[in-house]
């Protein structure tokens, strides 16, 4: 009899346990977590997205995240970073602080009354430390080989808006960090918050050019990069010979002095969710506001030989200053950064 009761108990156990790893496996079966491949790779820094769905809304989630580091299968206990409004389940985070040339693991997360959910793991390898070319300027400036955010020179890199450090998916005044929109107004128009020359366009500060904390580069490459200025692509106009070319399939223009070369990629650039005029020409971002209208900064258009001719150059040697232009500060431009040679 005895045995019976001890058999009958160990039936009962076996059956709770079961019937809670049911439960368990059921549960986590009711959210699935999205790992989304790294991209904007630099020697530092990489972005990372990640999402969520359920699959029954009364599964209660609170945190979702991402998680990364040199071991396979990193787990919340390495390196993680976590959202906690899931009113839009999608969370997009660039890292810094990476190592350069490192090999890197990384996978989203989820944690609720499920536990902890994974998505899947990928792996990516930051780049090697930042080329840069010396054409002998007279300013002694020197040229990355490619764009912020870009592996290789074919790259378009990161689209960012003008004194932002992180892309995004939508371009417009609403998700710009320098301006806050006037609710309640005839056209709930846009007050810029910082660089700003004139009153009529919000607090005014009169500052003309990004400060350090501000320059895109200097957040992702360190102090020794930079934004160029006005001058400096002036410069790299004037002192370098200019060719439309494809480089791996990649429509741009080709700066050449000296024996050495730097690709530019026709990037177009972004406005709202769309990325316009890409192969078409490029547009560069300067670190200078345009003082007239602060709601624009100056950038430059590197052209396409069509182009060239509607600003009436010939020989596709175009003028510098017609270059020059200025586009709305919330537009996602990239950015082809300097540095001196005394850095």
């Amino acid at each position: 009899m005895k045995k019976l009761k001890n058999s009958f108990f160990a039936i009962i156990v076996v059956g709770a346990m079961m019937l809670l790893l049911f439960q368990c496996t059921s549960n986590l079966s009711l959210v699935k977590v999205e790992t989304h491949l790294p991209d904007e790779i630099t020697n530092t820094s990489a972005v990372f997205r990640g999402q969520m769905t359920f699959k029954n809304d009364s599964v209660k989630v609170e945190k979702l995240g991402v998680c990364w580091g040199k071991k396979n299968k990193p787990t919340i206990n390495d390196d993680h970073y976590a959202i906690t409004d899931l009113s839009v389940p999608y969370f997009v985070r660039t890292i810094s602080n990476l190592e350069e040339d490192e090999v890197y693991h990384v996978r989203a997360y989820a944690i609720g009354d499920v536990g902890v959910v994974y998505g899947a793991e990928y792996v990516f390898k930051t780049s090697s430390p930042n080329d840069f070319v010396d054409f002998g300027l007279p300013s002694g400036t020197l040229w990355s080989t490619r764009n912020l955010g870009a592996k290789l020179p074919e790259q378009s890199g990161s689209y960012l808006a003008w004194g932002e450090s992180s892309p995004k998916y939508s371009y417009n005044w609403n998700t710009y960090q320098h301006c806050q929109i006037q609710k309640g107004s005839s056209n709930n128009e846009a007050k810029l918050k910082k660089y700003n020359t004139n009153a009529q366009y919000g607090a005014v500060d009169n500052r003309k050019e990004l400060t350090a904390v501000d320059d895109m580069v200097k957040a992702f490459w360190g102090h020794e990069w930079c934004m160029p200025t006005l001058k400096q692509w002036r410069e790299l106009y004037q002192y370098t010979k200019q060719e439309e070319v494809y480089q791996n399939g990649v429509r741009g223009k080709l700066f050449t002095r000296n024996g050495k070369s730097i690709f530019l990629p026709y990037t177009g650039y972004r406005s709202e969710n769309n990325i316009l005029k890409i192969n078409y020409y490029g547009c560069y971002w300067t670190n200078q506001l345009d003082e007239t209208h602060p709601d624009h900064a100056k950038c430059v258009n590197v052209l396409t030989g069509a182009q060239n001719k509607v600003y009436g150059n010939t020989n596709n040697k175009p003028d510098v200053k017609s270059l020059e232009d200025t586009c709305l500060r919330y537009y996602g431009l990239p950015v082809r950064p300097v540095r001196s040679p005394k850095q």
